[in-house]
Parts: C-alpha cells; structure tokens; sequence
C-alpha cells in the first residue's frame, strides 16, 4: 500500500498511516468500498477491484502484469485469485454499510452467494439474487458481470426494468457485450 506522508508544523497533529493509505491506480482509500489485496512479491498492495480488473486485461492480452508500484512482472492468474479472493470478504465488510452507499461489487458478491430462490436481509428489506444484480446494474450500468448474470437469471419472457428501461435475457446479454467493448477500447 503506498502511505503518503505529509510534513506537518510542530504541534500539530499528522494523520496515521491507516488513514493515508490509497490504492496506487484509483486512489481509493475507503477499504469497505475497496478491499486491499497483496498482488506483488514485495508486498505491495492496491484495491481488489483494480487488481481484479488490470489481471484480467493481461490475462486477456497474454501478458504479465507489471507492479504498480516497483514494476516486477506477476503472473495476472495469481493477482486474479488474490482481487477475487479480498472481493469474497467484502461480504463481511459490506455488512455495516448503509444500502445506499453499496457498489456494484457489493451487490454481485451478495448475488453470487444466495441460490435464486433463496434472499438476504439487508437493513430490514429482503432481496433475492435477481433483486441484486439488478441493483449492481443501476450501481454501475457498465458492469460486464451484472449484466450477464442478469441476463443468466432471467427466463424467456422475464423482463426487469432498470432506470425505466425494460430489458430481457437477450438484451442483457446485449448490454454486457457491449460494456465489453467499452471496457477493451
């Protein structure tokens, strides 16, 4: 993790570490929103969601992933399972956030974990797996995986509606095909 140091005027007070501490590529510093994973042999650390994201590109372009942060090549397969594996327990971080200040990470890992007929309880409302991927679909309509496990959990004929669209099996798969695209350009 990189800990940006400020120098301060004697007798002031400088923040700890743990509140400096911010992911090399997005600068995101809120672990609940952000978990941090360890992606280099050196210890460095950035946000899951990152690593998740620059594995998978080098994953796909049959490359290596340089570190952030001192640039040694890492096998983007282990980074992948590292950023999936701190994306698990954000189940566990997710618990104390307010509904309203959940990503769409937080409703696809809550969607991953409940069969479709079963639900979750969240702040005294229940959602059922559709119910969240729904919402990781308006938390970011570009997210690739909310579409397409949308798209999965719908049977012909189903329909959702999404910021007053209307959209079937078909044209979630469509929407995640081209948040794909979006993603690669």
């Amino acid at each position: 993790m990189i800990s940006a140091k400020n120098s301060t005027t004697p007798g002031t007070q400088q923040p700890n570490d743990a509140q400096l501490e911010a992911c090399p590529v997005c600068w995101e510093t809120d672990s609940r929103q952000a978990p941090q994973t360890d992606f280099c042999s050196n210890q460095h650390k950035a946000c899951a969601n990152c690593v998740k994201r620059l594995a998978e590109q080098a994953i796909q372009d049959h490359s290596t992933l340089p570190c952030m942060i001192c640039r040694k090549p890492i096998n983007p397969e282990i980074a992948l399972q590292s950023a999936l594996k701190a994306l698990k327990s954000i189940n566990t971080c997710a618990t104390g956030l307010k509904i309203s200040d959940m990503q769409s990470t937080h409703w696809i890992l809550y969607a991953r974990d409940i069969d479709i007929d079963q639900t979750i309880e969240l702040e005294g409302q229940e959602f059922t797996k559709r119910d969240c991927l729904v919402q990781a679909a308006k938390a970011m309509p570009t997210h690739i995986d909310a579409w397409a496990e949308l798209g999965v959990s719908l049977t012909e004929g189903e329909r959702v509606v999404i910021r007053g669209k209307s959209y079937d099996k078909a044209r979630c798969f469509v929407k995640a095909s081209s948040a794909a695209r979006t993603a690669s350009a």
